[in-house]
C-alpha cells in the first residue's frame, strides 16, 4: 500500500515517546512492502492524499481542519497516542460527566467512528475513550502496546542497589506528581531518583532530581534500582517507560491508571512480556492489513 503517515513532529528527526512508537512501525510497515511517506502540517498537500490508498492519523494536532475532513473522505485508520481529538489536554484526561458533554466530541466522534480501523494503546486507553464514546466498542478496533526495542532493554548486568526507586516523567502534575512524592513521603527508607521533566514539585529528603537522560542510558538505570515508579493521576495510555522498567527487571510500583498494566500478559513473566512488546510493530500492521483487504 501507499501510506500516508499524518504526524505532528517527524518520528525520524525527534523522538519524544509517540515518535518513537510511529518510528517503529513505519519501519515494519516498510519492511512488510508498503510505501510509507510522513506528513508533517508544514508541508503536506492535499494533492498528498489522492496518491496514497490509506491515511494513518497519528499526532495530528497541527494539522488544518479542512485538510483532515479531506482525509475522512479517503480509508484511513486513527493511531491513538492519547485522547486527542476528544481531550483539550490530551494525556490529563480526568474521565469526568462533562467528558461525555465535551465540544470536541462531535469532532472527535466523526473522527474516529469514520475510520477503517482505530488502533487503541491497551484496554485501559480503549475504556476511557469508550466513556465518553461508547460505539467505540463495536467499531473496529485494534490494542497496540508502545513498541520498545525488546533487546536493547534487558538487565545491563548492573549491581541492582536495594531500596532504591526510579521514576521517569513522573514529577509533572498530570502525571501523578502528588501521588509520587507522597510515596516518597511515607517510604523513607526508600531512594528515590527522578529522570526527565521536575514542574514546581518540591522533592522531600529522600528524592534526588537527576534531569534528562538519554534514552539510551535508561536500561542501566532501571537495572540498576530495585524499583520503578509511576502513580498517574488520570488513566495513562500505555507508559512506555513501565515497558522498558519492566524489561530490565525492576520491581513496578505502579496503580491501576498505568495503561500498559491492563493487558493481562503484562503481570506474567518477563519473557512473556518481552514477546508481547516485539511482535506489537508487525500485529499494528496485520490488524491494518486485515481491514484494509
Amino acid at each position: 500500500m501507499r501510506v500516508l503517515w499524518l504526524q505532528d513532529i517527524d518520528p525520524f528527526c525527534q523522538q519524544g515517546g509517540a515518535q518513537l512508537s510511529d518510528h517503529a512501525c513505519i519501519l515494519e510497515g516498510i519492511h512488510r512492502g508498503h510505501k510509507v511517506a510522513i506528513g508533517l502540517p508544514e508541508y503536506v498537500r492535499e494533492g498528498a492524499l489522492e496518491h496514497s490508498d490509506l491515511v494513518v492519523v497519528s499526532n495530528a494536532t497541527r494539522f488544518d481542519m479542512r485538510f483532515l475532513a479531506r482525509v475522512t473522505e479517503r480509508p484511513y485508520v486513527m493511531y491513538l497516542h492519547d485522547y486527542w481529538p476528544l481531550c483539550s489536554w490530551r494525556l490529563y484526561y480526568p474521565m469526568l460527566e462533562k467528558c461525555r458533554r465535551c465540544k470536541n466530541l462531535g469532532f472527535a466522534r466523526r473522527m474516529l467512528l469514520g475510520s477503517s480501523l482505530n488502533v487503541f494503546l491497551s484496554p485501559l486507553h480503549l475504556d476511557a475513550w469508550a466513556f465518553a464514546v461508547p460505539e467505540l466498542r463495536g467499531h473496529p478496533y485494534h490494542l497496540h502496546p508502545s513498541p520498545v526495542d525488546t533487546e536493547r532493554f534487558r538487565p545491563t548486568g548492573s549491581r541492582r542497589v536495594p531500596n532504591t526507586v526510579v521514576g521517569v516523567n513522573c514529577l509533572l502534575p498530570f502525571k501523578g506528581a502528588e501521588n509520587v512524592l507522597r510515596y516518597a513521603k511515607e517510604h523513607p527508607e526508600l531512594s528515590f531518583t527522578f529522570v526527565g521533566a521536575k514542574g514546581n514539585a518540591k522533592l522531600p529528603e529522600n528524592c534526588r532530581f537527576v534531569g534528562y537522560v538519554p534514552n539510551e542510558r535508561m536500561p542501566e538505570m532501571y537495572s540498576a534500582c530495585e524499583y520503578f515508579v509511576h502513580l498517574p493521576q488520570s488513566p495513562q495510555p500505555c507508559e512506555r517507560t513501565a515497558i522498558e522498567a519492566r524489561l530490565c527487571g525492576a520491581k513496578l510500583i505502579i496503580n491501576p491508571l498505568v495503561g500498559a498494566a491492563s493487558y493481562d500478559w503484562f503481570r506474567r513473566d518477563v519473557e512473556t512480556v518481552r514477546k508481547h512488546i516485539r511482535e506489537a510493530s508487525a500485529r499494528f500492521w496485520e490488524a491494518i492489513e486485515e481491514v484494509t483487504g
